[in-house]
């Protein structure tokens, strides 16, 4: 990976990560449980690596995998594949960080969500 401080932002990565995953959480019910959360965060992480990756080889097998696979999920999936990996591009492009073990735990009465940035 590079290491110029230009491709790594500064702010937290759960933060980063959640800002990026809004368009999954915005297709979800608004009591989500734990496992409903968690599956949205590993949706996002993976477009997000699969994304920085592609760059990193300078290619685009892992998105052209990811929207294959799509096509093949539920209605409107490979449509929210397609807004993630926009979204990287437009908002967060130069951010090269992985992003690893994401979890989620109720804490003080809401979701806590954390994780790890890998560079």
């Amino acid at each position: 990976m590079r290491s110029d401080k230009k491709y790594f932002s500064r702010s937290k990565i759960s933060e980063t990560l959640l800002d990026f995953a809004k368009p999954v959480f915005d297709k979800l019910e608004t009591d989500l449980c734990k496992e409903t959360l968690e599956s949205g965060l590993m949706l996002a992480v993976t477009v997000w690596n699969a994304i920085v990756l592609d760059k990193h080889n300078s290619a685009n097998r892992c998105i052209t995998e990811l929207r294959i696979r799509a096509t093949a999920g539920p209605d409107g999936f490979d449509n929210l594949i397609d807004k993630l990996i926009e979204r990287k591009q437009k908002y967060f492009l130069d951010d090269m960080r992985m992003i690893t073990n994401e979890k989620v735990r109720w804490e003080g009465g809401q979701w806590i969500v954390s994780a790890e940035a890998r560079v």
